[in-house]
């Protein structure tokens, strides 16, 4: 139902990982010779807590808390809850070839589990949506049977759209009703696609639903705050044009932030291809760096934020500020 190219173990070698409907999620580490190696089961990521297969449907990766290592969402029918897979403490990624990395569900303790629980989520994304250099998450939930509501259990076949902020410290707050009228509107709701299409730097969403045109969600910015920001758009030379692969990290007042471009994620979904990153208060990013699939990196040095950086591959240098 899902799928999402990442490099779990952080070797410059991309992964797979597949969220699968009723049936064990499977992650496919990269043997770097052409083959793949199925570790879901072996890396934590394959069924919930209780040792049961989820309905997996939109998936997403993202380095939520700023430590350089990527957590796994995945969507799931109501009454089993989003799945949020972080790295076990002190893991880094794989340490052989057959991946002893582990990873855990921690969507109860992160605030997302009991929340989600009622809902049926297609769409999930990482997004940073207010600019504070954390990345926050957005859903895009509808369910499965449009008479679920004969059953007297208070589930719906229309629901709303959840946005859960992050609150820098683990935590998540799901803080939708504050954030206009569109998180009140019930729909069908299925894709998400991520992108600036007012090109004012903020991020805004595009959402698919059932029998009905998708619903653009326009990003006014967080009230009394002026926060900077940086989408980096890598141009490949070696690599593939679009610079689909190419992991990207920016250090902005001592945060550290990692990112992708990738040529899709959450349900049936492909954002624009540039990496978005929140920077906050600071004016500049001290440095970013992109990791291309070819195995060429680039590295620059004090990047004004509020731009649209085009960085061509092996050509990404910048001279530092006097």
């Amino acid at each position: 139902m899902g799928v999402a190219v990442f490099d779990a173990g952080g070797d410059g070698w991309p992964d797979l990982l597949v969220a699968n409907d009723t049936e064990p999620n499977l992650l496919f580490h990269n043997n770097r010779h052409g083959g793949f190696t199925e570790v879901g089961v072996e890396t934590g990521g394959a069924y919930s807590a209780m040792g049961a297969p989820r309905s997996g449907m939109g998936v997403d990766t993202g380095d939520d808390e700023n430590d350089g290592r990527e957590a796994l969402l995945i969507g799931n029918l109501d009454g089993e809850s989003l799945a949020l897979y972080r790295p076990d403490a002190g893991a880094v990624g794989y340490k052989d070839e057959v991946g002893t990395g582990h990873f855990h569900d921690a969507a109860g303790e992160a605030g997302l589990g009991a929340v989600s629980l009622p809902y049926s989520t297609f769409g999930a994304v990482f997004c940073d949506y207010d600019l504070d250099g954390w990345k926050d998450i957005l859903t895009a939930n509808g369910h499965v049977d449009e008479n679920i509501e004969l059953t007297g259990a208070g589930t719906t076949f229309a629901e709303p759209l959840l946005l859960f902020h992050n609150e820098r410290n683990g935590q998540y707050r799901e803080v939708g009703r504050a954030a206009g009228p569109p998180f009140s509107t019930r729909r069908v709701y299925r894709g998400i696609a991520v992108g600036d299409y007012d090109g004012d730097g903020d991020p805004d969403f595009l959402v698919s639903a059932c029998n009905g045109a998708p619903a653009l969600l326009r990003n006014d910015g967080t009230p009394g705050a002026r926060r900077h920001w940086l989408w980096v758009k890598p141009v490949g030379v070696k690599s593939n044009r679009d610079g689909i692969g190419t992991r990207i990290t920016v250090v902005a007042r001592e945060l550290r932030q990692t990112g992708w471009v990738r040529s899709g994620s959450s349900y049936c979904s492909a954002g624009d291809l540039k990496a978005l990153f929140g920077l906050g208060a600071a004016t500049e990013a001290e440095s970013v760096e992109l990791a291309w699939p070819s195995g060429q990196v680039d590295r620059l040095r004090h990047v004004a934020a509020d731009q649209v950086l085009r960085v061509t591959e092996g050509q990404g240098r910048l001279a530092p500020r006097r």
